[in-house]
């Protein structure tokens, strides 16, 4: 072979040496480009699972942490009598509520930045449900301590219905957010396998390419960079690997590969315990194999399930879960992987059963409250539709209850609630329902009783006995022995026949029918009685707006003194209604009291008198007239009741010497160095008092001496038989005898006859109120009775 020969050979020789490095070297770029992009998508993936995703998590479990304190703080505030105890109660929702309006605004932030912007829009609602849930709470909060329960209990169904909606939206973006672990740890696992893949080949061309050295050593060199790189991503994956999620990875085959830390804790098994073993370890039996079918089927179709689930710890405590389950396929689309995020949600489950039982249960005893009560007997009604047989409803009211928390304090009056509910619990039987519907209000429901109304209203009866019976023993309130009773009504039902609101108001108005006769007794519903109530109810409608369209007029009857002339006369409020026509005041004042519309019609009443005082004042045959007024006790005890009467006198410009105030002796029950109090404080303005219907209440002659009176009225049932009855007579005298012993004057009222006022003259007393002088007459005809037979000296 010739030299030219020889040097083309080994011309072609290096050119193919030169040709076959440089398209391994092409390759090796072209892998090297693709380890970076891998690279790249792991790092995506840590930082997605570890700066977004896992805070947004935590994020949200603080979310439900502050709720749950909110409503904890709000209930102790219920709770809690003493002032500095709902002060503190208050103090302390207020911290939780700010505490959440951060942490909502941090998970929107991360929320946004993470791309989950459904989430973003269930966390606004959240946020929207919570003010009106926490406002309403403190509201309530207020009510309970300013008000009593019975305020605080009437405003608790709405409360219940604002948590609710509150805990729904929070579930609805908890679930949201639970999908993001399983994307996270997918995209982070798919990454991680490419890298690896990647470093291998480039691995291969290096070793193949062994000729080009220089070319090598910088691959290399640039390889251990790359190496570098990914191995601190990996270490960052580890890291978010080890979250406060329990992860687990699978095979196709279902093997547990990995777990993490938190996966240990939650489960109680160590890795070498479940690694190589399959999911099942943890199954509960409280899923059917239906349920699990459905996961696979999921898992299958969509590549991915999520949900809640009963699993089971290796101490064999069953615990709640939220689990997501997503596969990693290959370029083929074939399963390599599962990925399994796990979530203990023990915490939210007790803090949902929480604010479940605050909104079905009462607080104080435990047993169900007005709204689960309702439900359960609506529920009732149509098994009783379906098996035909009756059902009884109880009404249960302790008698007094208000007298042991005035005077022995509320938490006296709580401890005696706690064990009436245990002991009305003790005697009701089994699959018998016992509710509280607030204060001293509790309700039985018995089902399941004969179809014979009979034979259901004697077994009704049997227990209502047992119930009074237990009720009456004797309770021990931290060592103080109390004594105690109840009043009952009863109604019976069968179906449909009536609403669960109709029952409960013919129990109630056969509990008061109850205490009308004489309390500590059973009475059952009857139609009578309803109407009767049912008047009632109408009458205090009337009455109501009556006072709105000023219906009411006042009489005057006239009052004699010692020289059988008139010194003043006696305003007297009349009802005078569009339908009804003139309403007796027996049919009114006392509703009037019941309802507290007394003191508006009160304060009408002084305001009329001292505008006729002053109209008086300018005639010459009324001038010298003074006008008594009747004031009901719960207007006296009004605490504005002083202010407003001076106010009345300024602005009339009445003589407050003309005003002289009839008081009864039930103002005498409660608080009379308040009475006394303000007595003095209006007789150091000029106005008298007369102490009405004296002798018939509860007279003290200890409180009657230092009360600042003017005057004792004979009650009119002591002058109406003073002529036949020896007893009648011997207490007018006494009481006129009184009189003048304490330097007060006397006026007997119901005199109707000549000899009635005769024989009280012969007693002592000279001045009178009655028919015999005059009944009490419009305006218009007192004036001129006064001017007709009292005018010009007459």
């Amino acid at each position: 072979m010739g030299e030219e020969t020889i040097r083309r050979a080994l011309i072609a020789a290096f050119g193919l040496i030169v040709l076959v490095l440089g398209v391994l070297g092409a390759l090796t770029a072209i892998q090297f480009k693709s380890q970076s992009s891998q690279i790249d998508k792991l790092s995506h993936a840590v930082e997605k699972i570890t700066i977004k995703g896992l805070p947004l998590i935590v994020a949200i479990k603080d979310i439900n942490l502050d709720i749950v304190q909110v409503q904890q703080y709000l209930s102790d505030v219920s709770a809690t009598r003493a002032q500095n105890g709902r002060d503190e109660g208050l103090r302390l929702a207020q911290k939780s509520a700010e505490a959440f309006k951060q942490d909502i605004d941090l998970a929107k932030s991360l929320a946004e930045e993470t791309g989950k912007l459904e989430t973003v829009a269930m966390l606004k609602e959240v946020e929207a449900a919570f003010t009106p849930y926490y406002e309403f709470g403190k509201s309530m909060s207020r009510a309970y301590i300013d008000h009593g329960p019975a305020i605080g209990n009437k405003m608790m169904p709405e409360f219940d219905g604002l948590a609710e909606e509150l805990s729904e939206k929070l579930n609805i973006a908890s679930w949201s957010v639970g999908e993001l672990s399983s994307e996270t740890v997918s995209e982070l696992l798919d990454a991680n396998n490419e890298v690896a893949a990647s470093a291998r080949i480039l691995g291969l061309f290096l070793i193949v390419t062994a000729t080009g050295l220089v070319l090598a050593s910088s691959i290399l060199l640039t390889f251990f960079r790359i190496n570098r790189k990914a191995t601190e991503e990996l270490r960052i994956a580890a890291i978010a690997f080890d979250s406060q999620d329990g992860i687990f990875v699978c095979n196709a085959k279902s093997v547990i590969l990995r777990v993490n830390k938190a996966f240990c804790e939650i489960s109680g098994y160590s890795a070498e315990e479940v690694i190589g073993k399959t999911p099942r370890l943890l199954k509960s039996s409280r899923h059917d194999d239906a349920f699990f079918k459905g996961m696979w089927d999921s898992l299958q179709e969509n590549g991915s399930w999520e949900g809640e689930i009963w699993n089971r710890r290796k101490s064999g405590e069953a615990f709640p879960a939220r689990l997501c389950i997503s596969s990693a396929v290959d370029g083929s689309g074939t399963v390599t992987h599962y990925i399994g995020t796990m979530t203990d949600i023990s915490q939210r489950k007790e803090a949902e059963d929480e604010i479940t039982h605050l909104a079905f249960y009462d607080t104080l005893t435990g047993l169900p409250n007005r709204r689960l009560f309702l439900d359960r007997l609506k529920q009732a009604t149509a098994t009783s539709a379906r098996t035909a047989s009756h059902g009884a409803l109880f009404f249960i009211d302790l008698d007094h209850f208000k007298t042991l928390n005035d005077t022995r304090g509320h938490d006296k009056g709580d401890l005696l609630l706690k064990q009436v509910a245990q002991r009305i619990t003790e005697n009701i039987r089994e699959g018998d329902s016992v509710a509280r519907l607030g204060g001293d209000e509790f309700v039985v429901m018995l089902e399941d009783l004969s179809g014979e109304i009979e034979e259901a209203a004697s077994s009704a009866e049997a227990v209502g006995e047992k119930i009074l019976a237990s009720l009456g023993r004797a309770f021990d309130l931290d060592g103080l022995e109390y004594h105690s009773s109840s009043s009952i009504g009863v109604t019976l039902f069968i179906g449909h026949q009536k609403t669960v609101d109709e029952l409960l108001k013919q129990s109630d108005i056969a509990m008061y029918q109850a205490k009308k006769d004489g309390r500590n007794t059973l009475r059952f519903f009857d139609p009578y009685t309803q109407a009767m109530v049912m008047g009632q109810a109408a009458l205090e409608a009337d009455l109501r707006q009556g006072v709105l369209e000023d219906q009411f007029i006042l009489f005057y009857q006239i009052q004699i003194g010692e020289q059988g002339k008139p010194t003043g006369a006696e305003v007297l409020l009349r009802w005078c209604h569009p339908l009804r026509g003139m309403v007796p005041p027996g049919d009114f004042i006392l509703l009037a009291e019941e309802t507290g519309l007394i003191v508006r019609l009160g304060y009408w009443v002084l305001k009329k008198a001292c505008e006729q005082l002053v109209a008086w004042a300018a005639n010459p045959n009324t001038a010298h007239l003074s006008l008594a007024v009747n004031v009901s006790a719960r207007q006296f005890h009004h605490k504005d009741f002083v202010a407003q009467l001076e106010a009345v006198l300024d602005v009339s410009g009445a003589d407050p010497k003309k005003l002289k105030l009839e008081l009864t002796e039930s103002l005498l029950v409660t608080n009379v160095d308040d009475v006394i109090a303000k007595m003095s404080a209006l007789k150091a303005r000029g106005v008298s008092f007369s102490l009405d219907d004296f002798g018939t209440g509860y007279s003290s002659l200890t409180y009657l001496k230092r009360l600042p009176l003017d005057q004792l009225k004979i009650d009119q049932s002591f002058v109406r038989d003073v002529l036949i009855d020896p007893n009648d007579t011997a207490i007018a005298r006494t009481i006129v005898a009184l009189g003048q012993s304490l330097g007060l004057t006397v006026i007997a009222e119901g005199v109707e006859t000549v000899e009635q006022r005769d024989l009280l003259a012969e007693l002592g007393c000279h001045s009178y109120q009655g028919y015999f002088f005059g009944r009490p007459v419009p305006l218009g005809e007192f004036e001129r009775l006064m001017g007709q037979e009292w005018g010009d000296g007459k």
